[in-house]
């Protein structure tokens, strides 16, 4: 394939359902096509469920009235238990069957948090100890279910911060992917370097572009581009959200699409690094609001303009 455009693939496992029914979903995909990735993880407890009470504000319900796109407020009881009061299960329990087809599929293993919910709300004021905290007790677990280090780190939802950035660096990553952005690059002299995610989420396709999700795997292949960083992020709760099964089954025939596709080089992000760490560039972080969403997203700082 040494003609074929290289599109590292990065994949989110954060929820008890992305564990237990996404992932099988995934990893059949990827055995198919005979495609390595990268699969980041969340142990810690899944708090999914908490997202109720924040569509539940007047704000959000206001925008839900007005809004003919917004999808209606629809939980399973599965997805209530999850932490909508007290802590939800470990997310690190249901990953014990899968790992042996991971394992044996060699794929890139990475962390990503021990709370996603609490990363999500909280990562722009939490300190450095408490960041810290977060990824050591990811980092000890997710080693012990893999019998061995982990080598990289994703930020959950692409939202970082200074003080997770310096915190990333007591575990000795290869690689951190904590951003939005289009080159590899490293936040200061001597630390991991980053490499960003290049294209669009679904939701970002669709909020951003018009792009329905139907139409995501043609949109993909007029981004993607040889001569450039080409980097596709998923959740893998997209891929069995029971709340929307027809989105869900949609964007697992979309995946299939971008698989199968013989243009591509489908590899982990660490193929990606070409250069030793003095090569690559040094920028900085920035969280801004992209269109179409109501939280922040960390982005290069030099491909704002260009993101936005």
């Amino acid at each position: 394939m040494s003609n074929a455009i290289k599109l590292g693939l990065r994949f989110d496992i954060d929820s008890v359902s992305s564990a237990s029914y996404g992932l099988p979903i995934l990893t059949r995909l990827l055995s198919k096509y005979q495609v390595r990735a990268s699969l980041f993880f969340c142990t810690g407890p899944d708090n999914s469920g908490r997202k109720i009470w924040q569509q539940l504000r007047p704000s959000n319900l206001i925008k839900r009235i007005k809004s003919s796109d917004t999808p209606p407020i629809n939980y399973t009881a599965d997805k209530l238990r999850c932490g909508l009061i007290g802590d939800g299960p470990l997310i690190g329990e249901a990953l014990n069957n899968a790992f042996h087809d991971i394992t044996e599929s060699n794929h890139e293993i990475g962390v990503l948090a021990w709370d996603q919910h609490l990363w999500l709300n909280r990562i722009g004021s939490m300190s450095g100890v408490e960041i810290e905290q977060q990824l050591q007790k990811a980092h000890l677990s997710l080693s012990k279910v893999l019998g061995r280090d982990l080598e990289c780190s994703a930020a959950v939802g692409a939202r970082s911060s200074d003080q997770a950035l310096c915190a990333k660096e007591q575990f000795s990553f290869r690689y951190n992917s904590d951003c939005y952005g289009e080159s590899i690059f490293v936040p200061a002299l001597g630390m991991a370097p980053q490499i960003p995610v290049t294209l669009p989420s679904p939701k970002m396709a669709l909020s951003c572009e018009g792009i329905a999700i139907e139409q995501y795997a043609n949109h993909l292949s007029k981004r993607i581009k040889p001569q450039q960083l080409n980097v596709l992020a998923l959740r893998v709760e997209d891929l069995c959200c029971r709340e929307q099964c027809d989105k869900a089954s949609e964007l697992a025939k979309q995946l299939e699409l971008v698989l199968s596709n013989t243009s591509y080089d489908c590899v982990p992000l660490g193929q990606l690094l070409d250069k030793d760490y003095q090569q690559w560039p040094i920028e900085k972080i920035r969280n801004l609001t992209p269109p179409g969403h109501e939280d922040w997203i960390s982005y290069q700082a030099s491909c704002v303009s260009e993101c936005l």
